[in-house]
């Protein structure tokens, strides 16, 4: 079931569960058919699975979920899928990152959009603080910010550095995204941003 569930094996994938194969057989890293499914993009294999029982919250030994592991390798249409069947959109790798923030590092503004349509948690921060909408500034994605702003993300939100999306967004030279989050900032920050800028 293991291997089946790897490759685009739907076929012998349904047979082995006609069989009554273990659903949740489990690798030597742990890993369960269904991540190896999502890993791999098997939309087909992914639905099978989760018809049979599989555990969608099965986690490998790093920490990853099948919804992790399927951000982790860009595939969108298994992401789409996983938290319709239970997932977890909020599970945390060992390294303490959520799939919103692998998303976020990864650059996939599609992603990204199906998880906070999955309603994600937008504060979750990195073991150094960041939050998806820091890294977003960091990477010079316009449209990741405004995707994060629209979920009502933490404009002011501060990493280990003490920096916030917009000085890194300044810091960097992301001259439209620094102006994007200026004028989204609330009114009593904006007031105090001013003054600032007024005193230097």
């Amino acid at each position: 079931m293991l291997i089946a569930s790897s490759g685009s094996q739907a076929q012998i994938v349904r047979a082995l569960l006609a069989a009554k194969a273990d659903v949740n057989a489990r690798a030597n890293d742990n890993a369960t058919p269904l991540l190896r499914a999502s890993s791999k993009g098997c939309v087909e294999i992914v639905r099978e699975l989760l018809a049979a029982g599989a555990d969608v919250n099965a986690e490998r030994d790093n920490g990853e979920t099948a919804l992790l592991s399927a951000v982790a390798n860009g595939n969108l249409e298994v992401v789409r899928e996983l938290p319709g069947a239970g997932a977890n959109v909020n599970a945390v790798r060992r390294n303490g990152d959520t799939a919103l923030l692998v998303a976020s590092s990864k650059g996939d503004l599609e992603i990204v959009r199906a998880l906070l349509a999955a309603k994600a948690d937008v504060s979750a921060k990195r073991s150094d603080g960041d939050t998806a909408l820091l890294v977003a500034a960091r990477q010079g994605s316009l449209e990741m910010v405004r995707a994060l702003l629209a979920a009502r993300i933490r404009i002011t939100a501060k990493n280990i550095h003490g920096e916030t999306a917009l000085t890194i967004a300044t810091r960097l030279g992301h001259s439209e995204i620094a102006r994007l989050l200026r004028a989204s900032l609330p009114l009593l920050d904006r007031i105090r941003l001013w003054l600032r800028l007024q005193a230097a």
